[in-house]
């Protein structure tokens, strides 16, 4: 296309913009059934995007998604379940060290005034903090929404591809109960799904398995805040 032509020949545009180019151009080729097409369009646009952010970055893990349902449309599902992988992995390291955060900041909470008051800063802090590399510029909303949506389709490929049992299928409910949590503050439906989760963990890995303590206790995170919002709205009333 003409766009293409004159983005592709300007020395001066950036990676951002190509990656978004190659990422149009490969969802209008998805949606006409032109999946051959589509997969150098993604890979192009993961490409540009990994040059600026990384490949461990949120904006390549909307690229790894894309290519993933690609291979899936093609029947391939090895390799659309490969890409889903990645993408649940970036969204799973980056949320957890969020967790991490959160048991240190209780731990600091546990010694002296002075301490207790630097952790009250972390926790104010928390949200501008950046594991992983994950830089604010991409946590936007269009890719927090992006980014939600193909959790919850990955949660259904693998739950129809893998069984609502596997431990595949609960890591990816356990995420999407990471993400609700600490990224939209929605506890209840975090609740919900890092108890179903917690379940499958338990089922694969039994309860005494790192990954299964590690649930547990971000359950825990959460159902206390929880009630810490019902004893704060009962005490106002």
């Amino acid at each position: 296309s003409l766009a293409r032509w004159i983005v592709l020949n300007n020395a001066n545009c950036s990676d951002i913009v190509q990656s978004r180019l190659y990422m149009l151009k490969g969802r209008v080729s998805t949606a006409l059934g032109n999946f051959d097409a589509a997969k150098p369009d993604f890979s192009d646009a993961v490409y540009h995007a990994s040059r600026v952010y990384g490949a461990e970055s949120i904006v390549a893990s909307i690229g790894y998604f894309r290519l993933g349902d690609v291979f899936l449309a093609q029947g391939n599902v090895e390799c659309a379940l490969a890409f889903f992988d990645k993408v649940v992995d970036i969204w799973y390291k980056y949320l957890s060290e969020l967790h991490q955060n959160e048991e240190s900041v209780a731990g600091d909470a546990e010694g002296d005034d002075q301490t207790a008051a630097s952790s009250t800063m972390k926790k104010a802090n928390l949200g501008s903090a950046q594991p992983n590399a994950v830089t604010s510029d991409q946590l936007t909303d269009e890719n927090l929404a992006e980014g939600r949506n193909q959790l919850e389709m990955i949660f259904e490929h693998r739950k129809r591809l893998l069984g609502n049992g596997h431990i595949a299928t609960g890591e990816v409910q356990y995420t999407l109960g990471l993400f609700e949590f600490f990224l939209l503050f929605n506890e209840t439906i975090a609740e919900g799904l890092i108890v179903a989760s917690l379940r499958s963990y338990e089922m694969q890995l039994g309860p005494a398995h790192a990954s299964t303590r590690h649930v547990s206790s971000m359950l825990a995170l959460v159902q206390q805040q929880i009630a810490d919002k019902l004893n704060s709205i009962n005490s106002m009333s």
